[in-house]
């Protein structure tokens, strides 16, 4: 901090959102919002469909073949990225989404609607739409902002997915029952045309382009980039790998943990829903609404704040030191509703990973340039993130039998203290100036 406060008595203006970033953020967070509200609903609706007409007991096998399916996902992805636009590949994308949407709405609404490969392929689905949404939204806002010296517009931009879920989640939370549950499906195809609509209309939008415009950039425009953008070219190879490493480590540690969690969850709450599926939908809509409302506000009116003033390493050891605390009292419970609880609040921790820590996590990519970031951002979310989800799986998979409550309440709480430390080490190295990162980082 004391370098930042003598970098702003030198005379450099308290960052925030240039009033030439503002259209970009406009439509930044218009695309956020609608791949957000799609996958909503679809989450909405999957989850509660399998979960109540198929049962927990094949949940975890399920997790698995959907963190490998994510991993070929992202790799086509990324293969067909390097050698088409990078809007042509969205757009490709979301008119597949589109299509599988309507094609299995169809199935479950006919003679499928009880069918194992049928509603796990709905539950695959989703899964794929969150690794594209991360994967593009993040690659966007780093093209976007990246010469930018504040990390504001990263937490605005973010906030479009929250409010998405405000508005989704309690429409179905409310109002859920007075449609088919399956016929929610038809809504998140409609959405995924709007997307389709934003990316050609808006060419602007360019997820993971060819072209870097910044890559060559000549030493004579040096003193016009931002403190982001020479770091980023004074960035070595060896340090690039090392900062991989590290980031690497960084998202496998997260994932762990909330793999575990989110599936006791699950557990949790079909067991205590057991097959009431609009009641099921209702309560998962309706926490994720009052979850996306929390995150909002935090997004608006703290999270840049937080992160221009402080930096990213409180925001990234604020998760997992509060999942500790919660998975400390979890231990305690001894009743359904008490499990429900609890487990509750620790999944609805993702208030501080959406709004805190995942705005503080994609600000750290500029450091890499733009070239650069989107290989890493491939790499943590497409591969890294996916294969720690399917290894955790698998070992959830083979020990299900064995696995009680207690069990998985002990596995993730443990490894949220090699995740403080890891997030501790990462945040240390952005801090060393022979790494060529500033203390505001």
């Amino acid at each position: 901090m004391k370098e930042v406060s003598t970098e702003r008595r030198a005379g450099e203006a308290e960052p925030g959102s240039p009033p030439e970033e503002q259209p970009e953020v406009g439509r930044l967070f218009a695309f956020t919002f609608l791949t957000a509200a799609s996958y909503v609903v679809m989450r909405s609706v999957a989850v509660s469909l399998f979960l109540s007409r198929i049962g927990p007991a094949a949940l975890p096998a399920l997790l698995a073949i959907a963190a490998l399916s994510v991993i070929v996902v992202a790799w086509i992805s990324r293969g067909v990225t390097q050698r088409l636009s990078g809007r042509k590949v969205a757009i490709a994308s979301w008119c597949m989404l589109a299509a599988l949407t309507l094609g299995l709405l169809f199935l479950v609404q006919g003679r499928y609607h009880h069918s194992l490969p049928v509603l796990g392929g709905l539950y695959l689905l989703v899964e794929i739409r969150g690794c594209l949404n991360t994967i593009h939204s993040v690659t966007l806002m780093n093209e976007a902002f990246a010469e930018g010296r504040s990390k504001r517009p990263y937490a605005l931009v973010s906030a479009g997915a929250p409010t998405a879920g405000i508005l989704i989640g309690a429409t179905i939370g409310f109002e859920g029952h007075l449609l088919p549950l399956s016929s929610w499906l038809l809504i998140a195809a409609l959405l995924d045309v709007g997307v389709i609509v934003l990316l050609a209309m808006r060419p602007t939008l360019r997820a993971g382009s060819v072209r870097d415009p910044g890559a060559d950039q000549p030493a004579a425009t040096a003193s016009a980039a931002s403190a982001a953008s020479r770091t980023a070219r004074t960035f070595s190879p060896d340090r690039a790998r090392r900062f991989r490493l590290r980031m690497s480590l960084l998202v496998a540690g997260q994932v762990l943990v909330l793999t575990l969690l989110g599936y006791q969850w699950k557990l949790v709450v079909a067991n205590y829903f057991h097959a009431d599926e609009v009641a099921m939908a209702e309560y998962i809509a309706l926490f994720y609404a009052a979850t996306d409302a929390l995150i909002v506000l935090i997004q608006f009116f703290l999270a840049g704040r937080l992160l221009d003033r402080y930096g990213v390493r409180p925001q990234l050891i604020l998760l997992p030191a509060v999942l500790l605390l919660i998975g400390l009292a979890t231990l305690g419970a001894s009743t359904p509703l008490g499990w429900l609880v609890l487990l509750t609040m620790g999944r609805g921790a993702l208030v501080l990973r959406r709004g805190l820590h995942d705005p503080a996590l994609a600000s750290t990519y500029r450091v890499l340039g733009r070239r650069n970031a989107r290989d890493t951002v491939m790499l943590t979310n497409g591969v890294i993130k996916p294969g720690t989800e399917a290894v955790t799986s698998i070992v959830i998979f083979l020990g299900a039998a064995t696995l009680s409550g207690l069990t998985l309440t002990w596995l993730w709480l443990a490894l949220t203290i090699p995740w403080i430390l890891i997030a501790l080490r990462f945040t240390q190295s952005l801090r060393r100036p022979k790494h060529g990162f500033k203390a505001s980082m």
